[in-house]
C-alpha cells in the first residue's frame, strides 16, 4: 500500500482577492461608537454640570490659599508690631525708673542746699 502524499504549499495556489473595501465600514463604526460614547458620557454627566463645580471648586481653594497667605503676612505683622510694643514698654519702664530716681536725687540736693529762688 503506498501512500499517496499530498504537496504542502506556503502560501495558496488562488490569490485571494477582496472586492469590497472594509475601511469605510470601520471608519463608519469607529465614529459611530465615538458619537454614542461621547454622548452617553454627557448625558450621564448632566451636561458638564460637574466640570463646571470642579472648575469653581479650583477657584475656591486658590483664592482659600491667597486668603491664607495674606492672613499669615498680617500676622506676621501684628507679631513683630507686638514685639516692638513690648521692647518699648519695657524701655519705657527703665525710662521712668530712671527718671524716678534722678527726682529723687534732685530732692536730696534740694534739701541739702535748699530751694533756689528764681
Amino acid at each position: 500500500m503506498i501512500k499517496k502524499i499530498k504537496p504542502h504549499y506556503l502560501v495558496r495556489k488562488k490569490p485571494h482577492i477582496q472586492t469590497k473595501a472594509n475601511w469605510p465600514n470601520y471608519v463608519f463604526f469607529s465614529v459611530f461608537f465615538l458619537i454614542v460614547g461621547l454622548s452617553t458620557t454627557y448625558y450621564l454627566l448632566d451636561g458638564g454640570k460637574y466640570a463646571k463645580i470642579y472648575a469653581q471648586l479650583m477657584d475656591l481653594q486658590n483664592l482659600n490659599y491667597e486668603q491664607n497667605n495674606e492672613n499669615l503676612k498680617i500676622k506676621l505683622e501684628i507679631d513683630k508690631n507686638d514685639i516692638s510694643m513690648q521692647k518699648l514698654s519695657e524701655q519705657n519702664k527703665e525710662l521712668n525708673e530712671e527718671n524716678n530716681k534722678l527726682k529723687e536725687e534732685v530732692l536730696f540736693y534740694e534739701k541739702m542746699i535748699g530751694k533756689r529762688r528764681k
